[in-house]
């Protein structure tokens, strides 16, 4: 596994937690 791969596939986890993080404070102030 290449560095440029293990990268991207971090960048795409931050963004997947990051939604998931969005979604969860959406709630709560509702």
């Amino acid at each position: 596994m290449s560095s440029d791969k293990f990268k991207e596939a971090d960048e795409e986890t931050l963004r997947i937690l990051l939604s998931l993080v969005g979604r969860e404070k959406q709630y709560r102030f509702d």
